[in-house]
């Protein structure tokens, strides 16, 4: 039966190689781009004075924890039990991708020592950032960035499943929202989470599809190459 560690190594490589580069980039590029022009504050600004999701955003809150804690792994834990290789890999594909996800996701949170919002004295503290001192940061944010990653790798094992990312994707980006409204995160946070567990979830989600139910696989590619009459390039590529 499929485990959450099975070929961790082609995974990791697979995870942090080829496009997935761009998701990563990103991720940085867009918080680069927000706080520099204060969206971040502007957000911020917007859910205090504007916006006010009551109740709304402490569910986002508790969902946040109770679906990649709780509610997933027992994919895994059901599909053992009934012997159901399928479900089984589904299972193993999302701890997986949980456990990487969580991993980078504290790493980067570390290594940027991102500010969180503070309300009490009113000041702008989106631009603080103080790498390496300030703790598990609030970049990127943790809610998101699971909820996404749970999402991306069940896509990816049952690309059949429409439903999947109809219901986990506006999940995900609720949960974002329900932190800019208790003033847990940014919201360039919530985006860069988003990226992360996208990069992470599919790029794992795929593997196991591949593995446990023996869909052949296409070799990643990205390609580069330039339109007819050299107007531009054009960017292609199967993942």
């Amino acid at each position: 039966m499929p485990t959450p560690i099975d070929d961790v190594r082609t995974d990791l490589e697979d995870t942090f190689s080829g496009p997935n580069l761009f998701y990563f980039a990103a991720a940085g590029w867009s918080t680069y781009v927000m706080v520099l022009s204060r969206a971040d504050r502007m957000a911020r600004a917007e859910f205090d004075h504007h916006i006010d999701m009551k109740a709304g955003n402490e569910i986002a809150n508790i969902c946040g924890y109770l679906v990649p804690g709780v509610v997933t792994p027992s994919i895994w834990v059901v599909g053992l039990a009934t012997h159901d290789r399928t479900l089984a890999g589904a299972g193993s594909a999302v701890i997986e991708s949980i456990l990487v996800t969580v991993t980078t996701m504290s790493a980067l949170k570390f290594a940027t020592g991102r500010a969180w919002p503070v309300v009490e004295d009113g000041g702008d503290h989106s631009l603080d950032f103080h790498p390496f001192q300030n703790g598990i940061a609030a970049w990127p944010s943790g809610h998101t960035a699971t909820t996404t990653t749970i999402t991306a790798a069940l896509t990816a094992y049952y690309p059949e499943h429409w439903w999947i990312p109809a219901i986990g994707y506006p999940l995900a980006a609720y949960l974002g929202v329900g932190m800019l409204d208790r003033n847990s995160h940014w919201a360039s946070d919530a985006v860069a989470g988003m990226l992360l567990g996208q990069a992470v979830g599919y790029s794992i989600g795929r593997n196991f599809r591949r593995r446990v139910r023996g869909i052949s696989a296409t070799a990643d590619s990205l390609v580069v190459a330039p339109l007819s009459g050299g107007a531009g390039l054009s960017l292609s590529g199967t993942w």
